[in-house]
């Protein structure tokens, strides 16, 4: 195996601590592997060496590459932090006589479950299953970030009413029955350590060299653990690309990098420069794109690959242009990654090649064709129109649409036992006699409703019972991007369009939901993926979509940025980053003009680049 003179003096730092920063495509796994042997080869123990990564796969991998590299040598430990943290809580459950366990080990109740159990006996509404993942990230952040929970919910970051009622009645649970979540790992092996003199000491002793892979991912909490198994010797050896810290929503900082030089005088710094992965127009114009944020290292970046094609920026005026250059891009045989920045982009593109009998893997289904908001109030705007005197489905839809109805009418029916709930409107005390008009033109309207076929319905139910105009609202209010509200209208009116029925409408959204499902564990050369879940991985040909304002970047860090605060803003761009240097050879970045959308600030940056 050939090694850079770069690689080769990094992987032969001994004693103290060590940063390599490294550009994507520079062997940051084959620098780690190189160093393990060379620790050994001086002498070291090699039960002695602790290599730490975020992921299962990337583990595996690493302990997997070692042992096929240097059979000699191996085996040596790699864990994901995880993992060694939940070692650390058995080991010290079974040497002090405690009891605790994996809140969603088998048995366990689970943290979904555990929480809506909470919020039910709090007395609060259940929710939705994009709100219920809101919160389980928050709760996450208040975690990774060693963050007060009280003080994050009063803070315009805090997305979910009553977090920290929620927080502290979870904790209290969790407490109360002897159990831990995938985040307390990290805290509480933490306090562990602190707390008992005996298994830090045994910690050190059997750890004298800890290797971190990935370290610009580190959050407060898994920095600070870090720090403490190394606290000892410091032979604390970093490998990094501050470039590529996108996951603040966990609470990785880009600081905690820049604070090493503060913690350790003596730290050491080596640089890879050289992307082994990219074609050199990649690398030049990534390069040039990242360097435009102001907080980062500056970096070298080099190729050792050729260019073979343009990198090709493109619009599309519609997404059936879209669709139709898409499935021609798709003939080349060829490994091909299609990200987004969020996961309802997946459904469009799940839906196109579904239609095509095109077969796809998806990394990260974390959307739903049917279980999804949208459609649930669609679903109850037409069962209300069937049954006027379904009052749970006109409770949750009546403030949606144009129905004119105020909170102590709907009060008031809700005490009333009817077939026919705005009929009986009519009797509502001092009722004005322009209500009455309203009622019978909206009762008018659901009687047209229920004679259309699915597509005139959904179009109907948009424009003249103007949902529209409260998904416009809800997006603003809560700071959502536009674009992925009328992504999924399109989805919604494409697979109308080509339904007789509305049972053929809701049987279709579930038949793409097992699409969808199925899809997670299919092998094809075609990859669906968030840039997130991309991460790592690398492709022939990159294909990015659904580049617009309000998108990548997001809304909030416009807003933010408008404040004088440009480090979400730096993080949007890093993300575009790291979406383009998964490209092999090929790159496409792609905007659809949806309604109320504008080509990406990006788009027209990487134009004059």
């Amino acid at each position: 195996m050939k090694f850079s003179d770069e690689q080769i003096l990094a992987s032969k730092h001994f004693l103290g601590p060590a940063l390599v920063l490294a550009v994507p495509g520079a062997g940051k796994t084959t620098l780690i592997l190189k160093r393990c042997k060379n620790l050994i080869d001086r002498g070291v123990d090699k039960k002695s060496i602790l290599s730490i990564s975020f992921s299962k796969a990337a583990a595996l991998n690493m302990q997997e590459r070692f042992k096929r590299d240097y059979p000699a040598y191996a085996p040596i430990k790699f864990a994901t932090i995880h993992s060694f943290c939940f070692g650390i809580i058995m080991h010290y459950c079974r040497l002090r006589s405690k009891t605790l366990k994996f809140i969603d080990a088998d048995g366990s109740p689970g943290s979904i479950l555990s929480l809506k159990k909470i919020m039910e006996k709090m007395g609060l509404a259940p929710l939705t299953e994009e709100k219920l993942t809101v919160l389980l990230t928050e709760i996450s952040y208040v975690k990774n970030m060693c963050m007060d929970a009280k003080e994050f919910a009063s803070d315009r970051a805090c997305q979910t009413p009553l977090f920290y009622e929620i927080f502290k009645e979870y904790e209290t649970f969790k407490e109360k029955m002897g159990l831990f979540d995938f985040d307390d790992m990290i805290t509480l092996a933490y306090k562990i350590l602190k707390e008992d003199a005996y298994l830090l000491r045994s910690i050190l002793d059997n750890f004298e060299f800890i290797q971190l892979d990935e370290g610009q991912d580190t959050s407060i909490s898994q920095f600070k653990l870090i720090r403490l198994i190394a606290s000892r010797k410091k032979n604390l050896f970093i490998v990094a690309d501050d470039d590529q810290n996108i996951y603040s929503f966990r609470g990785a900082r880009s600081d905690n990098l820049k604070d090493l030089e503060l913690i350790y005088p003596d730290l050491k710094i080596y640089k890879l420069s050289t992307n082994y992965r990219s074609s050199d127009n990649i690398v030049r114009l990534a390069g040039s794109f990242i360097s435009q944020n102001k907080t980062r290292y500056e970096k070298d970046f080099l190729a050792k690959k050729e260019s073979q094609e343009p990198i090709k920026i493109l619009k599309f005026t519609s997404a059936q242009i879209f669709e139709k250059y898409l499935l021609d891009d798709l003939k080349e045989e060829e490994s091909t990654a299609i990200l987004y920045r969020n996961n309802v982009s997946s459904l469009s593109i799940c839906e196109i090649l579904e239609r095509n009998n095109i077969d796809f893997t998806i990394r990260d289904r974390g959307m739903s064709f049917y279980n999804n908001p949208l459609v649930f109030d669609i679903k109850d705007i037409l069962n209300f129109a069937k049954n006027r005197g379904d009052f749970a489905a006109f409770s949750r839809i009546y403030f949606k649409i144009k129905t004119y109805i105020t909170g102590p009418m709907l009060a008031y029916l809700a005490g009333v036992k009817s077939s026919n709930l705005l009929e009986d409107l009519r009797d509502f005390p001092s009722l004005k006699p322009f209500y009455i008009k309203r009622f019978r033109d909206l009762s008018s309207m659901l009687d047209t409703l229920m004679y259309l076929n699915p597509r005139h319905a959904l179009s109907y139910i948009l424009k003249d019972l103007s949902y529209e105009d409260y998904l416009k609202n809800e997006n603003f209010r809560y700071l959502k991007q536009t674009g992925s509200t009328y992504e999924f209208l399109d989805i919604l009116k494409n697979v109308a369009k080509n339904s007789k029925t509305l049972t053929d409408f809701f049987g279709r959204l579930k038949y793409l939901d097992s699409v969808l499902k199925e899809s997670q564990y299919k092998k094809s050369r075609i990859s669906l993926s968030t840039i997130h879940g991309a991460k790592g991985l690398e492709f022939d040909k990159v294909i990015v979509v659904d580049l617009y304002e309000n998108n990548l970047p997001s809304r909030s860090s416009l807003d933010f940025l408008s404040l004088g605060n440009a480090e979400p803003f730096e993080e949007e761009r890093r993300l575009l980053y790291v979406a383009m240097t998964r490209a092999r050879y090929k790159l496409r970045l792609c905007y659809i003009e949806y309604e109320n959308t504008k080509m990406s600030r990006f788009l027209t940056e990487l134009k004059g680049l």
